[in-house]
């Protein structure tokens, strides 16, 4: 006998169907687990699902029509970490970045609770507002299956220097790192994507005037971004500190003064 499988919206769970009608029906309505079901983390009941009306009054409007530093740092988070599927929106960071995520929760005036997903160690929000995520993936070219789907740079153009960097710096905090190269004065900013952004950050940097070492990892179809001039990293700390911007303060904080 054919075995369906479909994965919980709520926790990420496989849930296996022996009939494809209850497979079919549990997909139209996006039914979650037993387990989410019962659990009180979650902000599902019985009998709600993704399109209810409890996810349906977030939104992510605010990242488009208010243009501030502030909120390109959260595009360029998003574009890092967060997910877009049809109508739905999901950002999930690990424990011990939870306040980070209720900073965007709340810049965001997320209205519902932040999940705890026990079996990643992990916090997530998520809610559908297909207006809102048509709009916002429209306004800053983001596709489905951004991995390997980049955004188009000359979409950004009309940015000024001081949005980019901070788009930058949210796009650094989403998928990059900030290394120690040999001492307590030496870092490197390292951003890991799909070869296929390799355009978008070259255009990216060289609109920002960073000089930067795009290498290729071998056996994968990934990029490594690295940033390793001092003087550079320092400029990118001193912007986030006066324009008091919010960021992951656990990563710039190696970057020492002196």
């Amino acid at each position: 006998m054919s075995e369906y499988i479909r994965v919980c919206p709520n926790c990420g769970r496989e849930i296996k169907y022996k009939w494809k009608s209850d497979f079919l029906k549990a997909s139209r309505k996006g039914s979650i687990c037993k387990s989410c079901s019962a659990s009180k983390y979650s902000i599902f009941k019985i009998g709600h699902h993704l399109n209810d009306s409890i996810v349906r009054n977030n939104s992510l409007d605010r990242l488009y029509t208010e243009i501030s530093l502030q909120t390109l740092y959260w595009v360029g988070f998003i574009i890092a970490d967060g997910s877009f599927y049809k109508n739905r929106f999901e950002l999930s960071l690990s424990a011990k970045d939870k306040e980070h995520l209720e900073r965007f929760a709340s810049y965001i005036s997320y209205s519902n609770n932040i999940v705890y997903r026990k079996n990643s160690n992990s916090y997530r929000l998520f809610f559908s507002n297909k207006q809102s995520i048509a709009a916002i993936m429209n306004y800053y070219n983001i596709n489905y299956d951004k991995t390997y789907n980049p955004v188009n740079f000359d979409s950004y153009t009309h940015f000024n220097k001081e949005l980019l960097l901070s788009l930058l710096i949210g796009i650094i905090d989403g998928d990059g790192s900030i290394q120690s190269n040999g001492s307590k004065r030496a870092n490197i900013i390292a951003i890991t994507a799909h070869k296929n952004w390799k355009t978008f950050y070259a255009k990216l940097l060289s609109t920002l005037n960073i000089p930067i070492h795009i290498s290729e990892v071998k056996g994968a179809n990934t990029i490594t971004i690295r940033i390793y001039k001092r003087e550079i990293l320092l400029y990118i700390k001193h912007f986030i500190i006066n324009n008091n911007l919010t960021v992951l303060e656990r990563k710039w904080n190696i970057i020492k003064e002196n």
